[in-house]
């Protein structure tokens, strides 16, 4: 199976999910091997939200993907408030014991904005044309509405 991900590093509900639906999820499904994990960027809050996805994808080049997505969301602060400037992204590279040079340089560069933005725009293409939950005003539900009793269901949806 394969339960599909879709993200902005500055997005509280995301955060919320990180922190108490996915520890389960990977617990239940993704350790035992009865599932596999997969991020999609869904980076549409602001350039600092784009900025943080392509740092976790350059921390991706180095094999450390997913210990880089939970630094960002145990550091995640108000939304383009600074939290994740490029200065703040390459310190938690260093703080994973990523190749420095290598790290910065891909930070600086945008190596991944062009792959962060397709993947975004791509989510919102797919957002928009899918099923709304009833009583959410038209928005997607939330993390905290999916318990960990749900997620194969929850998987299916996205596929």
């Amino acid at each position: 199976m394969l339960i599909r991900e879709y993200g902005d590093f500055q997005c509280p509900s995301c955060r919320a999910f990180f922190r108490s639906i996915e520890p389960q999820i990977r617990a239940a499904y993704i350790a035992p091997g009865k599932a596999r994990l997969e991020w999609h960027d869904f980076a549409w809050i602001g350039p600092e939200s784009r900025d943080a996805a392509n740092a976790a994808r350059c921390a991706g080049d180095q094999g450390k993907f997913w210990p880089y997505h939970d630094l960002l969301y145990q550091n995640q602060g108000g939304e383009n408030s600074g939290t994740f400037t490029k200065d703040r992204l390459k310190s938690f590279g260093g703080s994973l014991g990523l190749d420095a040079a290598a790290f910065n340089a891909c930070v600086e560069d945008g190596r991944h904005a062009g792959a962060v933005q397709a993947d975004a725009v791509a989510q919102g293409l797919r957002f928009a044309h899918r099923p709304r939950e009833p009583g959410l005003g038209g928005r997607l539900a939330a993390a905290e509405h999916h318990g960990v009793e749900q997620p194969a269901a929850a998987a299916q949806e996205c596929q």
